[in-house]
């Protein structure tokens, strides 16, 4: 056994309370953590302290074991209190996993040298480890996005992939075009959406029309590289040259009559459209892309029969009351008019006692839309046209290129727009691209990030 005092505490039996007892000399009013070290404990004679031991004090020996054996226990029970403490090798955090650790962070220019230089004070990071570097992160990636009056733009794909560390191919990439409240964007969305959505096109002041989609599309140089297209309906028909509105002919794909209400729900085989010429069936513009190269959007699709589902729905009954209590932050006039997200549409088909509340003719249409009768809604509208007639022109896996990854694009890109303040310009697109990026491995960690799609 190690000793680590020669001679250990003894304590006496005091004389009195007032100045021979340790206890009662001591004032502890005001002592904390931080105060400890500098208290002076005080020096009574009823306590002697104790002495530190030293190479030169004899070794106590208890009675019945020998001096070798002592000093062999001694020297083994040393040994062992010393692995018993033996720290584990401290882990220097490199620039990759830093990198890494600012991107599932979100953080800004500023917020991650300043996260950088504390981890540095306390010296968790490697020496070969920089902070400034974070103050063009984006440096690779800027030369390949440049601005033009109010729309910033990549001028070269594949170079943009090369510098992103992946391998490009237009045929795994599908673009994606669709406005928000501020801007216009344009992006490169994976098909089977297993890899982050590229922006590659961003304007501001501009609102979606013929023009403005024919100069995205030169800037972008789309002739060269000829994606599939995926949007809503709106801007699929200002690309395939359509008048705006709900026309007669608004179908890109058919000449189908949307006034002619006798033949809806009925016909199903509608001449085909062989020539897009400006100025007949509703064509106002030379398309800009092939109309075959277009992936109808489900999400917009779903979204618009759910819309007609609930506005053919009774105000009165029970099945309307229900989406009332169902969806109490939703207003009266949204549920009225049938607005509806993704997550509001999946929860309602989860819940089996909406179902319950239907009648007959709404059962039959809600479970399933070949059902649907000309008795129960009145009007059949372009995407329940594209159900009805075109069911063929969907791709087998709608899940693949489904627009809905688009849509959350708009919510990724909205963060950054708040964080650069109206800069919106190729520093800003380029510093979206480089938090897509990954340096290591996030697998390696015990809690992942919840952006799990990454390059």
């Amino acid at each position: 056994m190690y000793f680590s005092f020669s001679v250990p505490t003894l304590w006496r039996e005091q004389k009195n309370h007032v100045d021979d007892c340790y206890f009662c000399s001591m004032n502890v009013v005001g002592i904390n953590a931080k105060k400890l070290a500098r208290y002076k404990y005080p020096d009574v004679s009823s306590v002697s302290k104790p002495v530190p031991r030293t190479d030169s004090d004899p070794l106590p020996i208890c009675p019945g074991i020998s001096v070798k054996n002592a000093l062999r226990t001694s020297s083994s029970s040393l040994a062992s209190n010393e692995s018993d403490f033996v720290m584990e090798e401290k882990h220097l955090i490199s620039q990759s996993e830093l990198s890494d650790l600012i991107r599932d962070l979100n953080l800004s220019k500023q917020k991650a040298e300043l996260l950088a230089s504390r981890l540095q004070e306390w010296k968790h990071l490697d020496p070969k480890t920089h902070v400034t570097i974070y103050r063009n992160r984006n440096l690779a990636i800027l030369p390949f996005f440049k601005k033009e009056n109010d729309m910033c733009f990549c001028n070269d794909i594949q170079g943009l992939f090369d510098v992103m560390n992946t391998a490009y191919d237009r045929n795994e990439w599908r673009l994606f075009i669709d406005g928000s409240k501020y801007s216009l964007k344009a992006a490169l969305l994976h098909i089977g959406n297993k890899k982050p959505s590229i922006p590659i096109a961003h304007a501001v002041q501009t609102k979606e029309c013929y023009d403005t989609m024919r100069s995205i599309l030169a800037k972008i140089k789309y002739n060269e590289h000829r994606w599939k297209i995926c949007g809503d309906l709106k801007v699929i028909g200002l690309l395939v040259g359509m008048q705006s509105g709900f026309t007669k002919f608004c179908c890109f794909l058919c000449l189908w009559d949307s006034r002619a209400v006798d033949h809806h729900y009925v016909r199903k085989a509608w001449p085909s459209r062989t020539h897009y010429e400006p100025g007949k069936q509703n064509v106002s513009s030379v398309p800009l892309v092939n109309p075959q190269d277009v992936l109808l959007p489900p999400l917009h699709i779903k979204l618009g029969l759910i819309k007609n589902f609930v506005k053919a729905l009774n105000r009165e009954g029970p099945a309307f009351q229900y989406l009332i209590k169902l969806f109490p932050k939703l207003s009266y006039a949204k549920i009225k008019e049938g607005i509806f997200v993704g997550p509001d549409i999946r929860k309602l088909m989860a819940e089996a006692k909406f179902t319950k509340c239907l009648t007959l003719d709404e059962a039959a249409a809600w479970a399933s839309f070949k059902s649907v009768t000309h008795n129960f809604l009145a009007r059949m509208s372009l995407k329940i046209h594209f159900m009805h007639s075109h069911l063929h022109f969907f791709p087998p896996n709608l899940g693949d290129t489904s627009e809905e990854q688009g849509e959350r694009l708009h919510q990724d890109i909205a963060r950054i727009e708040r964080r650069y303040q109206g800069f919106w310009d190729e520093g800003m697109m380029s510093d979206y691209c480089w938090t897509l990026i990954r340096e290591t491995d996030p697998k390696q960690y015990k809690r992942l990030s919840s952006t799990s799609v990454h390059f």
